[in-house]
């Protein structure tokens, strides 16, 4: 596109000067609240924005992709930028349901079931395709939430099979290892749990790691700011 600096300062003019817009601000560290309050006071004065109503602010939405009762779902192919490339990336993802604030008592035990989940087939997966089978340089899993939706995904890339190959090997891990968590002890789901839950609650280390999690909850606009607390005490109830 040709543009020009005129019309980035046309854009900039109606960005700031006519459109009414709304902002989220997060201050954290060293700061009293005079001085945040300050600071947001500092960057409304420049912007000097008209309020956006509450009714009219964007929300948060996500795709669903198509569901099917059988088969391989819904499968996305893309190919490299390099024809000449011989690694593949095969990633599987299963989306599990939401786990929102609105989701309640249901959505915590839903992300607290595919954390304990996903911390007992990481170490299998990656023994089996990484180790044992040496399918690939990368081979990784692991559960996790984005915007509110839990999943559990599962990487691999390498070069020793192609991406249909890869997907084969994982579906066969999955379904035995399906056999042997069922016929697994008690004991080590409550050791896992149990080790989740002290990592979940565990202090940050780094402020930008405490920010993140708070503005996490920002952007989400579900400041759940007990949210380490509840997701625990989540994790604790899988038995």
């Amino acid at each position: 596109a040709n543009v020009k600096i005129a019309d980035i300062g046309a854009f900039a003019n109606r960005l700031w000067k006519k459109e009414p817009l709304y902002g989220l601000a997060l201050c954290q560290g060293n700061l009293r609240e005079r001085e945040a309050d300050d600071l947001i006071a500092a960057i409304e004065n420049t912007l000097r924005f008209s309020p956006l109503p509450e009714s009219d602010w964007p929300l948060p939405s996500v795709g669903k992709v198509p569901v099917r009762s059988s088969g391989p779902g819904c499968i996305q192919v893309r190919d490299a930028l390099d024809p000449a490339e011989e690694n593949s990336a095969v990633e599987l993802s299963f989306f599990l349901g939401t786990a929102r604030r609105a989701d309640g008592e249901a959505g915590l035990k839903l992300q607290a079931v595919a954390q304990v989940l996903s911390a007992l087939l990481r170490d299998r997966f990656y023994a089996e395709l990484r180790t044992k089978q040496q399918l690939g340089y990368v081979v990784t899993s692991f559960g996790d939430r984005k915007e509110g939706v839990v999943r559990l995904v599962f990487i691999v890339q390498g070069s020793s099979l192609d991406p249909v190959g890869v997907l084969g090997r994982i579906d066969a891990f999955l379904a035995q290892t399906r056999s042997v968590l069922a016929k697994g002890q008690e004991g080590e789901v409550q050791e896992v749990a149990s080790t989740l839950a002290e990592a979940r609650v565990a202090r940050a280390q780094q402020l930008g790691e405490a920010v993140e999690r708070n503005w996490a909850e920002v952007r989400s606009r579900e400041l759940r700011w007990d949210r380490a607390m509840v997701e625990a005490d989540a994790i604790r109830s899988i038995r």
